[in-house]
């Protein structure tokens, strides 16, 4: 059984990529990430490479999320490519009382924004740091269905780390 639930335990990721940018989406039983890597290069192949953490500070930051920030971002990316920008604009003003949704994270190595924005006619997530520092991703109509999918999924797999941990706890309690 404590096998079973260790195994829930693993962590989750995916990685979605364009031109300029790719986001890392991960969820493990520390919470839910989404990271923004700027592309930095190409690789003998012509391939983009990106500047996930670790290669340099600049080209990529990382914000955790909660449940619920990462089900309205889900929600708005559907509304935005069922029913269009207006529709949009209309749910992220009731939302968040503006006409994108954001969401403001205090840390301890600083304050960070992540946003969904409608900017011709295109949708962009963006974390942002500061006026001068922010890494956006265009979240194409190509990749919308498979990154709304995975953010139901790993909401729903934070749920059952939550449920294992809990499970964990209480089988080693026992012993």
């Amino acid at each position: 059984m404590k096998e079973v639930l260790k195994a829930i335990l693993v962590p989750s990721v995916r990685e979605f990529y364009n031109q300029k940018s790719a986001l890392r989406i991960s969820a493990s039983k520390n919470g839910i990430f989404f990271e923004i890597a700027n592309a930095i290069g190409k690789t003998e192949t012509g391939a983009n490479t990106f500047g996930w953490r670790g290669k340099n500070e600049e080209d990529s930051e990382t914000v955790k999320l909660s449940e619920s920030e990462v089900l309205n971002i889900e929600a708005l990316i559907d509304i935005f490519y069922t029913s269009g920008e207006d529709a949009f604009k209309r749910e992220a003003k009731r939302v968040c009382g503006k006409e994108y949704l954001e969401f403001y994270h205090r840390t301890d190595t600083g304050d960070k924004i992540i946003s969904l924005r409608v900017y011709q006619g295109k949708l962009f997530l963006n974390i942002s740091v500061s006026k001068d520092r922010k890494l956006s991703f265009v979240i194409f109509p190509s990749e919308q269905r498979n990154i709304r999918n995975y953010l139901r999924y790993i909401v729903e797999r934070r749920y059952q780390m939550q449920d294992a941990l809990k499970q964990l706890e209480y089988l080693s309690a026992k012993q």
